[in-house]
């Protein structure tokens, strides 16, 4: 068994973020590669809230420590994103939309609506912070053994109910956004916590052979992003694609866990710091690039997608690194108030 101090780093952890972001990034160039670094991102944070919780279950007010250094670490750069977005006129969907902005439930919103609203990427935030509201009641009250059959359920159902979703004609945009069909992210990167705190005595298997098993699904879903594996005859990314990409990403997360050479590289300080900020990158990132396009065309400047795309990221990376350094690091700070106490 293995366990780590609650709020200890983890090698290559933060870099392993930053690859997420800057996948997405990718994708936000119009580019169709690129959006599975979302998955990542659930894996990761799976992995590492509920490796918090399992080593924290025993303190003295755990759960009232876990939620308060939460909420200190997401509200705080969260809201002021929403502000300045308010400010400016960029949240669209009238009034709902924007309370479904200050909930974190602009999955529900969008799924509920079948299309997509600006800023439309808040939805994988909201599925956290409902995954980081609700977890942490099952991995203080449930054995491990629960657990872990509590998490092959949330996979299970995430796939069945993504087949259930194609076979009953229901919106894609609605498919890809309900809560219950993005579990398995999530799910398994809990598992993975559960598992690295027994040994891998179940997915030890899945670990030695990880960059193999990467490598394989990476391909196909190349070939499944560019349409081979995607017609109207051929339903890949419904049936079969989503679950892929989590097994993928997954299988990339394993390979990291169990690979030296793979975390110094992540270790790189640009990397790391990067990814320290990746959750603020995020953020101001998607929507910056969309305001940067539009005030490209509205001034009828001869600058590309891809360079309005490349300034926005400069601009992102300027106000959160402010951010990080004047915001949220004195913020932080707050968290020495409610440390994890031995029970």
């Amino acid at each position: 068994m293995s366990s780590m101090l609650p709020g200890e780093r983890i090698r290559g952890l933060d870099g392993l973020r930053f690859l997420a972001f800057f996948s997405v990034f990718w994708f936000h160039l119009d580019l169709l590669h690129g959006w599975w670094g979302v998955d990542l991102f659930f894996v990761i944070s799976g992995f590492l809230i509920t490796g918090i919780l399992l080593d924290s279950s025993r303190s003295t007010g755990g759960l009232r420590a876990f939620y308060i250094r939460r909420a200190l670490r997401i509200l705080p750069a969260y809201y002021l994103f929403v502000l300045a977005m308010f400010s400016i006129g960029f949240i669209t969907g009238g009034n709902r939309y924007l309370a479904a902005v200050l909930t974190y439930t602009t999955n529900l919103s969008m799924a509920y609506d079948g299309e997509w609203r600006n800023p439309g990427h808040l939805w994988s935030l909201a599925q956290e912070e409902q995954f980081y509201l609700l977890w942490p009641l099952a991995v203080y009250f449930l054995t491990r053994r629960g657990l872990t059959s509590l998490c092959i359920s949330m996979i299970v159902i995430s796939i069945i109910g993504k087949i259930w979703a194609f076979v009953a004609s229901v919106s894609p945009t609605t498919t890809y956004l309900v809560p219950l069909f993005r579990l398995d992210g999530l799910a398994l990167g809990a598992l993975f916590a559960l598992q690295e705190r027994e040994g891998w005595s179940v997915f030890g298997l899945w670990k030695r052979y990880s960059l193999l098993l990467f490598l394989g699904g990476f391909t196909v879903i190349l070939l499944g992003t560019d349409g081979y594996l995607y017609n109207d005859h051929r339903p890949f990314w419904p049936l079969f694609g989503y679950s892929l990409v989590t097994i993928t990403m997954g299988s990339l997360f394993l390979f990291v866990r169990g690979s030296s050479k793979a975390q110094r590289l992540l270790e790189f300080s640009p990397f790391a710091y990067l990814g320290t900020i990746s959750y603020g990158l995020y953020l101001w990132t998607p929507a910056l690039q969309l305001i940067s396009r539009e005030m490209n065309i509205l001034a009828k400047s001869n600058l590309s997608p891809a360079q309005c795309s490349f300034a926005a990221l400069m601009i992102a990376l300027y106000i959160t690194s402010f951010s990080w350094h004047f915001i949220e690091k004195p913020i932080l700070k707050l968290k020495e108030k409610f440390p994890y106490q031995k029970g």
